[in-house]
């Protein structure tokens, strides 16, 4: 007769597996085995013997969820032997346990995304795999969470919460050198890209779970690199509780600096036309001003020159900044003028104005900056009257319109 599933006690089904574990057909990690065999002593498929075990030993499951919770460590462990544990006890994905990081208790793949370890090991490469059979086996449940990356734990009296893949995202460690963080944060790039790989992480969950927010820290420009890459409209849709953009926000980081410049080139990449917002409003406030109120006038220029070239073969937009802040920021052309010379010689090519024309027309007419623009290079006048041809026109155009 053919023994059920029905017919097999939950007890049966225990020893099962634990000899599974002791006979070392598969590969565990040797100080998992080590405790399993320990707590179990000789009971080796003993009903009995498992049933009046010694009450002082760990329970089977304490050691399988301490080792998920507490024991896991990608530079000790292999993929293979933690699925291995996971294919033997795939109920520990759904076991909690409490976490000190987060003051609460937690599943094993948001203990894993602790970055900050009190023991210094780190867990996090296994987050995709944690993420994977969770989604596969429907981890108590959570399939909305895609294996519990997106579950939320509340943490903090303040109603703060956060999941694995938003710590993935913004975690660093504050004590490490420069280059520990970078190896870091190339570390949990891969892992992103694995997620993605993995159908895991979307697109989608970029604006969604405001993960470029997130990733605006120190120490996660390659994280932040490649979200943007991924959904470049999230540089510039993507805000703060408070309304802050991106640029913005960058400036109340830890590091400005670091944050501002990373934000800034990744704008420039995505949207040069726009120069990265870097004059994009805020309360009446450039993301420009904002920084001179942070680094000081001349600090805050050499950065932007860092990013923003006069010339650049590869990118025409660089050397029609005059042009852009002439038509939509005048106010700032002495600053940026001083800067860009070069580039107050720079034809418009959608209207072939020179910047002290623009300057010169619509709503935004700016005498002082006509002046400054001309005072950089007065022989323009001699060869504007072509230019101013085409000004007209436009003009006429527009007014049909």
């Amino acid at each position: 007769m053919q023994t059920t599933d029905e017919d097999v006690s939950p007890i049966e089904v225990l020893i099962a597996k634990l000899q599974k574990c002791r006979s070392r057909e598969v590969d565990l990690p040797s100080e998992f085995h080590k405790e399993i065999t320990s707590s179990t002593g000789n009971a080796n498929g003993n009903t009995n013997a498992i049933a009046n075990a010694d009450a002082d030993a760990p329970n089977v499951f304490q050691i399988v969820v301490n080792f998920l919770h507490h024991q896991l460590d990608d530079e000790k462990h292999t993929e293979e032997q933690v699925k291995n544990v996971i294919d033997i006890f795939p109920q520990a994905l759904s076991m909690l346990d409490y976490n000190s990081n987060y003051d609460a208790d937690c599943f094993p793949i948001q203990s894993a995304a602790c970055y900050f370890a009190s023991d210094g090991r780190s867990a996090i490469s296994f987050i995709p795999l944690l993420a994977y059979e969770g989604s596969r086996i429907n981890a108590n449940g959570r399939e909305v969470s895609r294996g519990g990356l997106f579950y939320e734990i509340p943490y903090g009296e303040e109603g703060e919460s956060e999941s694995s893949i938003t710590f993935l995202v913004e975690g660093f460690d504050n004590n490490s050198n420069h280059d520990d963080r970078r190896k870091y944060d190339s570390k949990c790039t891969r892992i992103l890209k694995k997620l993605r790989n993995l159908n895991l992480l979307q697109k989608d969950d970029i604006q969604e779970h405001f993960l470029l927010a997130h990733a605006l820290n120190v120490g996660c420009e390659q994280r932040f690199n490649y979200l943007a890459r991924w959904d470049p409209d999230a540089l510039r849709d993507t805000s703060f509780e408070d309304g802050k953009f991106l640029l913005h926000a960058s400036l109340e980081k830890a590091e400005p600096r670091e944050c501002f410049g990373f934000v800034l080139k990744a704008g420039m990449q995505h949207f040069s036309n726009h120069f990265g917002f870097l004059f994009r409003e805020l309360h009446g406030q450039t993301a420009c001003e904002a920084a001179f109120d942070v680094f000081g006038k001349d600090d805050t220029m050499t950065m932007i020159r860092q990013c923003i070239p006069a010339m650049d073969e590869n990118n025409h937009h660089h050397s029609l900044i005059l042009n852009y802040v002439a038509r939509h920021c005048p106010h700032l052309m002495k600053d940026m003028v001083n800067c860009y010379q070069p580039n107050v010689s720079q034809k418009d090519p959608q209207t072939g104005l020179y910047p002290f024309m623009l300057a010169a027309s619509f709503d935004t007419c700016d005498l002082s900056s006509v002046y400054l623009l001309l005072h950089h290079n007065p022989r323009l006048l001699n060869g504007g009257c072509k230019s101013s041809c085409n000004l007209h026109k436009m003009e006429e155009r527009q007014g049909r319109s």
